[in-house]
């Protein structure tokens, strides 16, 4: 009877090989203006070849990201209205953004269990359609339901599910 443990050392490397690949999709699937501006600023930190002057160009050109609970903007998780502390909230945005050029996406998002694509399409259109009538451009303006996609937060309870119902406001 031949010897086969050499099938167990194979079966170890497939399974590595399977690890490798799948991290290796995870990395592509992040968003690539995110990755681009952070990879950019961490070449010019390493860099000698560059001024002070070219780095805080780079710092200044890099996109702004602001991430916020849910419960900043809304009371619930399946609120249609935005809250006192959200209404505050769009009018820091409006004030911000009022006169830049930047645009800005907004990207709402929900945890496992919380309503889905459709909740998390309708409260960022109540942000979107909030910052339209306070003055900001409908050209500037991006607004992107995440639904349950990206979670900060594994979903395996309730109080780490809530953790991933969140807007974050990126400017580019």
């Amino acid at each position: 009877m031949k010897s086969e443990r050499w099938l167990v050392s194979y079966a170890d490397l497939m399974t590595l090989l399977f690890a490798v690949f799948t991290v290796l999709f995870a990395l592509t699937q992040q968003d690539s203006s995110l990755r681009e501006a952070h990879q950019n600023h961490l070449s010019g930190l390493f860099s000698d070849e560059q001024s002070e002057h070219e780095s805080a160009e780079m710092l200044s050109s890099t996109p702004k990201v602001d991430m916020y609970s849910g419960f900043d903007f809304f009371d619930s998780i399946n609120s249609a209205q935005l809250s006192s502390k959200g209404i505050a909230l769009i009018n820091k945005v409006r004030k911000q953004y009022q006169g830049a050029d930047a645009e800005l996406v907004i990207r709402c998002y929900l945890g496992n269990e919380q309503g889905g694509l459709s909740n998390s399409a309708r409260q960022c259109a109540i942000i979107g359609d909030s910052l339209l009538q306070r003055g900001i451009s409908a050209q500037r303006l991006q607004v992107i339901a995440m639904g349950e996609r990206d979670p900060v937060a594994s979903n395996l309870t309730v109080d780490s599910a809530l953790n991933n119902f969140r807007v974050v406001i990126e400017s580019q």
